[in-house]
């Protein structure tokens, strides 16, 4: 393969690699399954009820019949924070497209450290963040739970986050293959 071939598929790769990565940032990463109070009534919450992306924190509590919005008013992210994490995002994109373009070691050593510091990123919210807050309430970051006596709701992590840590992987496995395609030109 001509090594012009090779620089070509290895930018188009960072491309989608990017894309993965905007994708998984946009799906929810952990979320409820189902929600359900009982209290003088039953109110059954539909699927997703919470949902907590890379950027945050979504739910629909103000829109049921019960409105339980004040339960979760502590857990809403701040606008700073969601800013920050779409802010985080768009760097690191720009980081993969210019790697790309960067010659020697330096653009593999950028590449690598998106992907590195995405599978971080993508952890610490999951285990430290979410897996702490959800400790904290007595809630399991998968499976059934009850909260505080009258509330029962299964958990599970979402496709978005396990797309999150093949996305860094990804990245990092191209940072680690660059010399391959990038043979002579760097040398």
């Amino acid at each position: 393969m001509k090594n012009g071939v090779r620089v070509w598929l290895y930018q188009l790769m960072a491309v989608i690699a990017s894309f993965m990565m905007f994708y998984s940032f946009s799906l929810p990463w952990w979320g409820t399954d189902s929600f359900i109070i009982t209290r003088a009534m039953q109110f059954i919450f539909p699927p997703d009820s919470i949902k907590i992306y890379a950027y945050g924190l979504e739910h629909n509590f103000g829109t049921e019949t019960y409105d339980i919005t004040e339960y979760i008013w502590d857990d809403e992210t701040p606008p700073y924070q969601t800013k920050l994490a779409w802010a985080y995002l768009g760097v690191s994109i720009v980081a993969i497209i210019a790697s790309s373009f960067i010659k020697k070691k330096w653009g593999q050593y950028l590449l690598g450290f998106v992907g590195l510091t995405y599978i971080a990123y993508a952890l610490v919210a999951m285990f430290v963040v979410i897996g702490g807050r959800l400790n904290e309430l007595g809630i399991a970051l998968q499976g059934w739970s009850s909260y505080i006596g009258s509330a029962s709701m299964h958990t599970s992590i979402r496709t978005g986050w396990y797309l999150a840590i093949a996305s860094g992987a990804v990245l990092f496995t191209l940072a680690v293959a660059r010399s391959y395609f990038f043979k002579q030109k760097e040398q």
